[in-house]
Order: C-alpha cells, then structure tokens, then sequence
C-alpha cells in the first residue's frame, strides 16, 4: 500500500517515469488522433464527391429515360429541345424532387439538384420548383460564381468545355431511334455561393444540351467529421493543460531535489564538513541519494575528525598554503604547539622568517613554485623547493621541515610538514660533542677530519691542524680541584669557539688537549692563527668565585700533504706539541 500511495502521490522516480511515459503516449495518441480527424476529412469528402456522382448519373438517366419514352410516336423532325422540354417539364420536376430526397436518404448531407440548359438558366430547381421556366425569376448559374479545383474558371466553361453553341440535329435523333438521350460526360466541381463553399457533381445530356448539377455544403459533408474534431481539439487542449501542470510539478520537485543534492555535494568537495544534513523528503531514487549523501558527510566527517586526532598526536606540525602564502584554516594541534599561536590566515613567510630579507627571498621562491606549477613545469617547481630550508630554529627548537606540492582541482598548494628534532638534536649533539666544554669530541673530530681530507684531495686544496694543550693543567687540578679544572677547560673552549667561528673546526681532543680543523688554510696562515691563540688565551683571565687565574697553552701545528692519513697528519701536529712543551711552553711549533 505505501509503494502505491508512493506512486500515486509521483513520490516514486519510477512512477515518475511512468508518467511521463504515459504522458507522451497521450502526446503521441492525440497526434494519431489529429491525423485521423484529417484523413477522416478527407475520406468524407470522396465519400461525398462518390454519392454526389451516383446522385447526378441516377438523375440524369432517369431524366434521359423519361424523356425517350415521351418521344415515341412524335415526330421528331418537327421537334426542337424546347418542344421536348415541355413534354417532360413534370416528370423532369418530379425526378428532380425525388432526386433530392433520394440525397437525403443515401447521403448525410442535404443535396440540392440544378437543371441548366447551355446560357447557365436554370430549367429546373429543386429548392424552388414552383418557378416559372424561363421568366426572369429564373436565375443563370454564372451569378452564384461557381469556382473548380483547378484555376478558378466559370462552371459552365469547365462543365460544357467551350460547346455553348451547340445545335440538336433531327438526324442524330433519328439514329438513335428510341434512345434519344445519353450522359456525354460527368465530373467534380467546387465553388463558394452566397459566401459557402460547395461540393457539386454534374452530368451532361448531350444533345439536349443540358446539364444536371447535384451539390451539397461541404459544410454539412464535414459536419460528422467537425464534431469528432471538435472532441479531439477539446480533449487535446485540456490534456495538454493537464499534463503541462503534471510535469511542471515533477519537473519542480525533481530540479529542487537535484539542486539542493548538488549543492550540498559542492560543500562537501569544498571541505565544508560543518553543514548541516539535507532533510529527506521523498522515498524515491531523489531521497536514496539524499541519505547515501548525508551517510558520506557523515563518514567524511568521521574520517576527519580520526585523521586530524591521528595527525594531532603524531608529533608533527602540518599545514598547507596556496599561492597566495597564507596558511589554510585547518591545521595539526602541534603547529600551535611549534609556533605558539594560531597560525590560520597569517602568511608562512611570516611565521617562519623573522628577518625581512629572508622573508623576500622566499616569497620569490614560492612564487616560482606556484608559477612553474600552474604552468604544468612541476620538475622546475621541485627544484625550487629543494631551495626551501630543510631545518629551522623556532622558539628556540630546532623543526625540520618537509615539503610536497599537491594539487587540488585546478588549484596546487603546498604542504609542510614541520617535526621537532630538538630532542634528536640533542641526543646527536650528545653523540658527538663533549658535555663539558660543548665542542666536537674525539671520535666525531676525526670523523670531520677525514671527510676535510678526502675534499682536500680531491679538490687539490690546502689544509692545516693545530694540536692545543693547556700548560700546567695537571697543577691546576691538584691545587685548586676539579671544579676549578673544569672551569679552565670552559673558558679555553669558549676563546676558542669565539675567535674561530668562521675559519675552522674545535674539538675537544681529550682530557687538557684541544685540536682545530683549518679547511683552505696553508702553512703560514695556520702559523699566524696559532700565535693568535696564543697570545688570546695568554690574556684571559679565569675567573673562578674569588680567584683569578692565568692561563697559557702550547700548540704544534702540521700541514697536510697530498696522500697523507689523518692518523700521519695527527702524529705529525702532536710532534710538534710536544716540541712546544720542551722548548718552555707557551709557543708554537710546526712539524
């Protein structure tokens, strides 16, 4: 029952289809229709133009007949067609009336017939047989402007063919010796009288020169024909009225279906997982996608919110901008975490580089990427984020930054996946530094050294090592303890860091001795930056609560030499070292 309610109410898609369906069957039965009205016309008028010529050869033989009977026993020399006309004037009158009903009983239309003699005179007329024949209230045909189907010529001129003019011959009766009168020719005519169009038939008696015109309104030969149309027009306009309501109301509740689901599925593609459900109206195919549309937010929804719970807990910042740099509304938890505040709608060249030339210099990089990208060149685009930084203090927290382009319809955005490597940092800062003084440990030194070397080699480039001990260290230590000791190692590696910054590396070798990388510097340089450190360290001052104490060092210095070790160009400084010591301390010595 609620399937049928369903259908009748056009709350099914598919009773929806069957009504249009059954709506363009009517179309095509009212088409039918109309053509039937028309070939039913159509037939009508044969029918009538068949009947009317039965009409007019029954009369005319009739009226030949009669006639050819009234002759026997007369002398036809002596007779003229008016002598024989009125013989017969009765039974010509009585024919032609009966001519008339006979119409009336065989046709569904009243048929008038017409007598005319060659001039157009009507002998006879069975609309008003109490004439007198040949008074002037007789009438000549010519006047009713008879018209044929070909051309419009005068009725007599298609009927008599151009013979108005022809004469009876006694001899002719005579050879026809009882049968007189014969039909010459017989046809159709139409023609418009008194502002009504007419259908006639006519038969010719051919020597008495007379013709016989049986004609009916088409008018009335339509008349059936009229009313069926009538029924037809009448129930086609209503049906088109009917069905033109019909399918405006389907039309309408489907389009406001269908554009209220398209609207909907275009916020949902936009990202808009906020909107509220769409309200299921109808049962149909319209409200199955309705639900399975709201059952998708749902899940989409749902996925989100696991996926941005995934991505909130992951330890990873991640973010997205377009070309126009400015950080898209939705974000991991953590980006808050690393930057600190809510980062959507403020530009990422902005959070990420304080300094006003860094700033410019990126903005032109990603302009270029967005550029190549929107121009389909992606490989141009990923060199340039090759360009990007991949590591970053912020906060005082080292972030390592990834980034990918993607696109998104017809638009490319950029992520970037931001990840705190501080405690990474750290651990690695442990590996490979040592925890007191903060510079490179042993193992990591030599590590360094040797890549320095390989480079060297390969690029025919100069290098040179410093070994550094502290003088008198082990005094230090027993006379004012280890803390004191400690605070000397600090202090020398802090000299060291500061005056070295930007021509070598400083590592703490082990134990009171210190070793310092100098990549591209040669023989005499490396001479010259020793007695630097020399003659720095000889005026610092370690301070120490209440006490103040001197400090001096004594370095060897070496210079590599193609297809030498780092073990040989270590033993070689180390040498040199120790020549430092044993000529008085506080000096340099080159191997």
């Amino acid at each position: 029952m609620a399937k049928l309610k369903d259908f009748f109410h056009f709350r099914g898609l598919y009773a929806k289809l069957v009504v249009i369906s059954l709506i363009l069957v009517i179309m095509v039965i009212l088409t039918l229709g109309l053509f039937s009205y028309f070939n039913f016309k159509q037939t009508l008028l044969e029918m009538a133009k068949r009947d009317l010529m039965l009409m007019s050869r029954q009369t005319t033989s009739e009226i030949a007949w009669h006639i050819s009977q009234s002759l026997v026993g007369e002398d036809l020399e002596k007779l003229t067609s008016e002598d024989i006309f009125s013989l017969n004037s009765e039974n010509i009158k009585r024919i032609i009336w009966n001519g008339r009903w006979l119409g009336l009983e065989t046709i569904s239309f009243a048929g008038n017939v017409y007598l005319l003699d060659l001039n157009g005179k009507v002998l006879f007329n069975s609309q008003d047989l109490s004439k007198d024949i040949g008074t002037e209230s007789n009438y000549k045909v010519d006047t009713y402007e008879f018209k044929d189907n070909y051309g419009g010529e005068k009725f007599l001129k298609d009927i008599l063919n151009n013979q108005k003019n022809m004469t009876v011959k006694n001899d002719y009766y005579k050879s026809l010796n009882k049968d007189l009168i014969r039909i010459k020719s017989n046809g159709y005519i139409t023609y418009v009288r008194n502002g009504e169009e007419y259908i006639a038939s006519y038969s010719k008696l051919n020597l008495l020169n007379w013709v016989l015109v049986v004609d009916g309104k088409k008018e009335d030969i339509l008349a059936p024909a009229n009313g069926i149309g009538n029924i037809i027009f009448f129930f086609g306009f209503a049906t088109v009225i009917v069905v033109t309501f019909i399918i405006s109301l389907i039309a309408k509740h489907i389009s406001s279906s269908i554009n209220s689901a398209v609207d909907f599925a275009n916020e949902i593609a936009s990202g808009n997982l906020s909107i509220s459900p769409l309200k299921v109206d109808s049962q149909d195919e319209i409200g199955n996608l309705v639900e399975h549309l709201n059952d998708m937010r749902s899940n989409l929804e749902i996925t989100v919110t696991n996926m941005k719970n995934l991505l909130d807990n992951a330890g990873q910042g991640f973010l997205s901008i377009s070309g126009n740099y400015y950080v898209d509304k939705e974000y991991s938890a953590e980006c808050k975490n690393i930057f600190g505040f809510d980062i959507a709608d403020k530009k990422l060249t902005d959070i990420l580089f304080l300094n006003q030339n860094d700033r410019i210099h990126y903005k032109k990089i990603l302009k270029g990427i967005f550029g190549f990208a929107s121009n389909g060149n992606l490989n141009k685009s990923q060199e340039l984020i090759n360009l990007l930084p991949k590591e970053m203090e912020i906060n005082n927290n080292h972030i390592e930054c990834e980034y990918k382009l993607v696109k998104n319809k017809d638009n490319f955005k950029l992520m970037v996946i931001l990840t705190d490597i501080t405690e990474k940092k750290e651990i690695q800062e442990r590996a490979i530094k040592d925890g007191l003084t903060g510079l490179y440990n042993q193992t990591y030194f030599k590590t360094l050294l040797t890549k320095e070397l390989d480079e060297s080699s390969q690029n025919i480039r100069e290098l040179s090592l410093l070994m550094i001990d502290i003088d008198n260290f082990k005094s230090f230590n027993d006379t004012y303890g280890h803390q004191v000791g400690d605070e000397v190692l600090r202090s020398l590696a802090k000299v060291l860091k500061e005056n070295l910054r930007g021509d070598g590396i400083v590592a703490r070798y082990g134990g009171e001795e210190f070793a310092v990388v100098l990549p591209e510097v040669g023989r005499e340089n490396a001479i010259k930056i020793g007695r630097r450190i020399n003659r720095l360290v000889r005026n610092m001052v370690v301070n120490y609560e209440e006490l103040a104490l001197k400090v001096t060092v004594s370095i060897g210095v070496a210079s590599y030499t193609v297809g030498q070790s780092s073990r040989l160009l270590i033993t070689n400084a180390d040498k040199a070292l120790y020549q430092a010591k044993i000529d008085g301390k506080d000096r340099l010595c080159v191997a």
